[in-house]
């Protein structure tokens, strides 16, 4: 069951993070959504919409071949997701199955097909090597198939059961997980700031002391920064391309749709300050007013991570979890929780909306104090 959402009546169903009503409408085989901030709009938008859509009828969608039926799930479905997500999709669910079983008819695929598909994939990925296949397992593929045949049953063909079993996500590891390391101490978040230089070491400070995701410190804006509240609006965040790295669109909202207020401490203002030198356009962080790719901040992170012998940690979102940890081995879950602003997690003191709540303020200042300001400037 998906806890993002709660059902309210028939073809509406609630977002519990954003409070927005999603309605959801199936005519001529086509699923229709849209979003809207009131019940009342949501009602009245589900009564009255008729598209003009071309006939897909569900003698033609009881028919499908497994591709057909993955071409209606992208073109239905899942163009209405973020970019992110239709990246992700794309990237792993449609190149996940070959031409040959996608020419299967969606019905005659059963749990035993799955099975025997999955062994040749996982003796294909083994006969690479451990040097040349970073794989290690399937779950990723596993998991948007499943999530691909529920759709299908639910919006075309109710007597269709899921393929996609418990014991497939057993199988389909292909080597043992070697776990990314995440968590560095103080004297290691010091050394790799150390090796930081120019804009990129003002782009980690303020990922590390607001316990940010790279993209939302990449698209941050000086519109959401208050100096006169000593707060700044984690709003905006940046889409780039998985294969590319190469930025593709600015998003409005966070990975989890819900803007956090965070506390300006000094070395964030520092930060800030340093920025205010080669202010051009709208975004704190730049390159000659452009966004920047994810590729110039994933090689200025490594270069700087490999400087301080730290070759085990990769991406770039170590400092997110760092800094959670840090404050949480100090301080306690409500306060590692608070400068998180986890989605999961019920939100500390919301009523605050226009400055920071206090156990925020209290998190940012207390990583402030774990780092000597003076190692800062």
């Amino acid at each position: 069951m998906n806890k993002r959402y709660k059902r309210v009546c028939t073809g509406i169903r609630q977002d519990v993070i954003s409070g927005h009503y999603q309605a959801i409408k199936v005519l001529n085989g086509k699923q229709a959504v849209e979003t809207f901030k009131s019940l009342r709009e949501a009602k009245n938008w589900f009564k009255s919409y008729t598209p003009k859509i071309k006939t897909c009828t569900i003698t033609k969608t009881l028919g499908s071949t497994l591709g057909e039926a993955l071409a209606l799930y992208l073109e239905n479905h899942v163009a209405h997701l973020a970019s992110n997500t239709r990246q992700t999709v794309n990237r792993r669910l449609t190149a996940f199955y070959n031409k040959e079983i996608k020419q299967i008819e969606i019905t005659a695929i059963n749990s035993q097909m799955i099975d025997d598909y999955l062994k040749r994939c996982i003796v294909h990925s083994s006969s690479k090597g451990l040097s040349d296949c970073k794989r290690s397992s399937y779950t990723s593929e596993l998991k948007l198939s499943r999530t691909f045949f529920n759709w299908y049953s639910a919006n075309y063909n109710e007597t269709l059961v899921n393929p996609i079993k418990r014991r497939h996500f057993a199988m389909g590891n292909v080597r043992a997980n070697n776990p990314k390391r995440r968590k560095l101490t103080k004297v290691e978040i010091q050394l790799f700031f150390k090796n930081l230089h120019g804009m990129f070491l003002g782009l980690a400070k303020i990922q590390f002391f607001t316990a940010s995701r790279i993209s939302e410190v990449a698209g941050l804006h000086w519109t959401s920064v208050n100096e006169a509240n000593s707060t700044l609006t984690i709003k905006h965040c940046l889409v780039w391309s998985h294969s590319t790295k190469k930025f593709l669109e600015i998003k409005e909202t966070p990975k989890n749709e819900t803007e956090r207020v965070c506390y300006i401490n000094p070395a964030i203002a520092m930060a800030l300050d340093n920025r205010k030198k080669a202010m051009n356009g709208p975004l704190v962080f730049h390159e000659n007013g452009m966004p920047l790719s994810y590729r110039q901040i994933q090689y200025q992170y490594r270069k700087a991570l490999i400087k301080s012998g730290l070759n085990d940690v990769t991406s770039s979102h170590f400092l997110r979890h760092s800094a959670a940890n840090l404050v949480r081995s100090l301080g306690g879950l409500d306060l590692a929780q608070s400068i998180t602003g986890h989605k999961h997690r019920l939100i500390v003191e919301k009523t605050y909306t226009e400055m920071p709540n206090n156990l925020q303020r209290e998190a940012s200042d207390l990583l402030c104090n774990i780092f000597n300001n003076n190692n800062l400037t």
